[in-house]
């Protein structure tokens, strides 16, 4: 039961933690541009930031996120294997200076996932009579999205530490290392702030889509349950009980 647990909890931060970094990634690589005011000078800035140092880091960091969470949800010898070799491929790559080639990995990681649980998500009634590797795979929505909200919070407790903190230590803004929480959560707000009104509209007409993703989320959580247990888990609590 602990094992199972422990399990449950490494899907979902390595699922959130992926999330978070192809998203940083994604708007890197999109160059997005916005408007910022500091001290009432208002400039153009283009989102460039990144966790790692560089986008050649980040695709790798979420190459290697995609790895945990494929192993931990499919303990399959062949599937990570295979995977190995991917990541094996994207570091000579990123030695080798193919940075490019990187980011494009990087950035086939989530879409990778959407596919998978899409196809989950198609072939359930199939994959309940024959179970193969792809019936293993579980999407925990609350506690994936639980995760996420915990690294929202650092990031944004991070900005609020440097801006806190700068009249006792004073620098040039976004000028050095120290004020790398404080870019990353201006950025993604303005960049954010940009997509408000069709993110106002999505909410307002949620009532058209929300019992479709609804169902899609009952076809990919642990055992169809909406307490994100497996059937197993189920089973083993029956018996408690019993």
């Amino acid at each position: 039961m602990q094992n199972a647990h422990i399990q449950r909890n490494l899907k979902a931060a390595s699922l959130s933690a992926l999330l978070f970094v192809y998203l940083v990634l994604l708007l890197s690589a999109s160059s997005v541009k916005y408007l910022e005011t500091s001290h009432r000078i208002t400039v153009q800035r283009v989102f460039d930031e990144t966790l790692f140092g560089s986008p050649t880091a980040d695709g790798l960091a979420t190459f290697g996120l995609l790895m945990l969470f494929v192993a931990a949800s499919i303990p399959s010898r062949k599937v990570m294997a295979a995977l190995a070799a991917l990541f094996v491929a994207g570091l000579a790559a990123a030695l080798f200076e193919f940075d490019q080639a990187v980011t494009v990995l990087g950035l086939a990681t989530v879409p990778l996932v959407a596919a998978l649980f899409a196809a989950k998500a198609v072939l359930k009634s199939r994959l309940d009579a024959q179970p193969n590797l792809l019936s293993k795979l579980e999407l925990d929505g609350r506690r994936t999205a639980l995760i996420f909200l915990i690294i929202l919070t650092a990031i944004e407790l991070g900005a609020l530490a440097r801006w806190i903190s700068y009249p006792v230590h004073t620098s040039e803004i976004y000028g050095d290392p120290s004020w790398r929480f404080a870019e990353l959560e201006s950025g993604l707000f303005h960049v954010f702030g940009l997509l408000s009104p069709v993110l106002l509209v999505l909410m307002v007409f949620s009532f058209l889509y929300k019992d479709f993703i609804s169902g899609i989320m009952r076809k990919v959580a642990p055992g169809g349950s909406r307490e994100g247990k497996s059937e197993p888990e189920h089973a083993e609590l029956r018996n408690k009980r019993g």
